[in-house]
């Protein structure tokens, strides 16, 4: 608590007497702030005698122990006070559309929603009481295979399908419980275990996208209020209501392989998920923002930008706050490049119910008030049918009525006509998945594997929980990095004539330096941070930093004139930025003159390298191996390993290894002789040997063990 040892001096002698006497205080300069309480448990903790000294149940009972901590624990929300959003409204509303749109901004994810909540409450009772550990880590098994079986692939930032980590979703999932237990003080309904699943694969899904925020599209999430409210607190809890004219989502439905086949069925369940949502309008207006589908088709960009306002600043994961360069997208490329992402590419190709995910504004201009259509809108019969069971909410968003006008012409439906038509519906879905099969067996298939994990036994249906978690990210990263590591990479680029371009330029160099450099090496450092002189050259009409980037780490430099926020670089030299060099940042490059004889060891590193590992550490890891190619593909795969291991995201890593002997230089699989390119590349293992290896582990045990001093 006071941030130092109870007993303390620099004498080893008077510190084992103070130990023995049991001699300490409480300096005011760092325990003022802290109870009397807190002060008496530690004193308590602190007595010399252990027969005097407190046990464990009187620790228990303690005051500060049994009432204080209830108290530090939030009441309304878990310790993370990032929002959470929830799209809610109904399933052909242009959701899709919209979730799409969404997931291009730089800090939100929205992926395609598996309905956790609504596939598995029906079934939750077979797995038992949840309380007890094995009930609920068969649950998170069947919970996390249900989701990596989606329709739509959860994808990882690298484009790889997701495996969950089942105990790091099992300990989120669980400690979400405890903290729940603790402010309901009592047992937890089984909604809540499952929303801690769900919630911890949200979490998992964002972290392995680096991204800060997600957004669930389970349209139906208004059922469960009561609990999302519970679990996330009013301070965190967030709904995007997105509502769209009746008629044509039931058009939708009935022309789309998915949910039900009968008007009567689809509007019926419309109308109850409008009316839930309409309940949390009214009670709590403050926590959702609603918008029709109608207004986004108007005017798209608007539309997305009242709801980023309602999300509000842009959060950046560990990387992106840290980066040399961030770009903050406007509202309307957000919107235009949603068709070309990876969300709508990846759906419209598995099925054809996302066919308009890839389409401009045609697909606009075709939605608007589809019902209406002369040819192919709705017809009388089905309007009624429509209408009468809407007719509430129809009235309550303005949707103007056809033949329902008056509650006087609402129709009623007897028990025969109700029979008609569940069983118009039960045959239509059949047909719906019978032509699925016939059109395409694929997406048929993914349904029917996904859907068979609903009705396995109570039993583990995956090993993954024997999988250790590190070794599984060690392997990926290293899966990733060996393809860099290919050496076809460097004859490629020798066959360009790159290297040749490049030691033309240097040859020149010289030449072109006058203007650029004084006689004495420049050693000034280009950083916002610390390059002050610079940084008040910046041209006026450059901002440091935006008010919407408070979480940034670092100031930056923006363009106060582009609509686009650019280039947002946190340096103050920008080679051939010409965008950078109108605000003020030099776009020419340093030259710097060094003397290098036998011997001498180059080593050149992107920031991305320098950001965890210092000038000492990088020579002392290259100047244990004797090769500059395997020593450069150490530096990179350390470099890599330890952003994965603090960070969601990860920096440019680049580095160049040279080995100065005799008249040639050896570079990282090119052998050079001064300004001539040797077209051979060297061949160079793309593993490292065991020996290496175990230096690489030890150093980074030492590299470990720094941090924890640091820490």
């Amino acid at each position: 608590m006071g941030g130092y040892q109870p007993f303390h001096s620099t004498n080893d002698d008077e510190i084992k007497n103070l130990i023995v006497e049991g001699d300490f205080e409480f300096d005011d300069k760092y325990w003022s702030h802290i109870s009397d309480a807190a002060k008496d448990y530690i004193e308590s903790l602190l007595i010399v005698d252990p027969e005097d000294r407190v046990d464990a149940e009187d620790l228990i009972s303690h005051s500060w122990y049994s009432e204080d901590l209830l108290s530090i624990i939030p009441s309304d929300s878990s310790n993370e006070k990032k929002p959470v959003f929830f799209m809610i409204g109904s399933q052909r509303s242009g959701s899709n559309w919209l979730r799409t749109m969404l997931d291009q901004r730089e800090d939100l994810v929205g992926p395609h929603p598996p309905h956790v909540m609504r596939e598995f409450m029906p079934l939750i009772s077979k797995f038992g009481d949840l309380s007890q550990e094995d009930n609920f880590k068969i649950l998170v098994d069947h919970v996390c295979t249900f989701v990596e079986r989606n329709q739509v692939p959860w994808n990882d930032k690298y484009g790889l399908p997701i495996i969950f980590s089942r105990k790091t979703v099992y300990d989120q999932a669980k400690e979400s419980c405890e903290r729940i237990k603790l402010q309901e003080e009592g047992d937890l309904d089984n909604e809540l275990y499952l929303l801690s699943i769900f919630d911890a694969l949200m979490d998992f899904f964002a972290d392995a996208n680096g991204k800060e925020l997600w957004m669930c599209k389970s349209m139906g999430m208004s059922a469960y209020h009561t609990s999302l409210l519970k679990f996330y607190g009013e301070k965190r809890l967030r709904y995007i209501y997105l509502v769209r004219d009746p008629r044509d989502v039931a058009m939708s439905f009935m022309n789309t392989p998915v949910g039900d086949k009968h008007y009567y069925a689809i509007v019926k369940k419309w109308a109850k998920l409008q009316k839930q949502a309409i309940a949390i309008l009214e009670d709590t207006p403050e926590l959702i923002f609603n918008i029709k589908y109608e207004e986004l088709l108007e005017n798209k960009e608007d539309a997305i930008s009242c709801i980023y306002d309602f999300i509000g600043d842009r959060r950046f994961g560990g990387v992106k706050r840290q980066a040399s360069v961030i770009s903050i997208a406007p509202v309307a490329a957000s919107v235009n490049q949603a068709k070309l992402g990876s969300e709508s590419f990846k759906a419209h190709t598995l099925s054809q119910q996302f066919k308009n995910l890839v389409r401009g504004n045609s697909f606009v201009k075709e939605q608007m008030a589809k019902w209406k259509h002369p040819e192919t809108g709705l017809k009388k019969d089905a309007l009624m049918i429509i209408e009468s069971l809407a007719y509430a909410a129809m009235k309550y968003f303005g949707y103007e009525a056809a033949y329902v006008e008056a509650p006087c012409d609402v129709l009623q439906f007897t028990e025969a006509q109700l029979e008609q038509f569940d069983t118009l519906n039960k045959e239509g879905i059949e047909e719906m998945y019978e032509k699925l099969k016939q059109e395409n067996i694929a997406d048929f298939n993914r349904r029917v594997h996904q859907a068979e994990i609903l009705s396995k036994d109570v039993k583990r249906v995956s090993k993954r929980w024997s999988i250790d978690d590190a070794f599984r990210a060690a392997k990926k990263m290293d899966t990733i990095l060996q393809k860099l590591d290919e050496s076809e990479l460097v004859e490629e680029y020798t066959e360009e004539g790159i290297l040749e371009g490049f030691g033309t330029f240097v040859k020149a160099a010289p030449a072109r330096k006058s203007s650029l450099q004084s006689e004495s090496v420049d050693e000034s450092d280009h950083s916002m941070n610390i390059n002050q002189s610079i940084r008040k050259q910046i041209n006026l009409r450059a901002s440091l930093i935006s008010s919407s980037l408070g979480q940034s780490y670092v100031p930056r430099i923006w363009s106060g004139t582009s609509v686009e926020k650019v280039p947002g670089c946190a340096f103050t030299r920008s080679l051939g930025d010409t965008v950078a060099h109108e605000i003020g940042v030099s776009e020419k490059p340093e030259f710097k003159q060094l003397a290098v004889q036998d011997g001498d060891v180059i080593i050149i590193a992107s920031d991305g390298v320098t950001e965890y590992l210092d000038t000492e550490e990088i020579v002392e890891m290259v100047n244990e191996i004797d090769d500059p190619a395997e020593a450069a593909r150490i530096l990179v795969k350390s470099s890599a390993a330890l952003w994965a291991a603090e960070n969601d995201y990860c920096d440019d890593i680049t580095a160049v290894v040279i080995f100065i002997s005799g008249d040639k230089v050896a570079t990282s699989g090119v052998v050079e002789r001064q300004t001539e390119v040797d077209h051979e590349a060297k061949q160079v293992s793309p593993m490292v040997s065991k020996s290496r290896a175990s230096k690489f582990v030890r150093f980074f045990q030492r590299k470990k063990k720094k941090q924890s001093k640091k820490n």
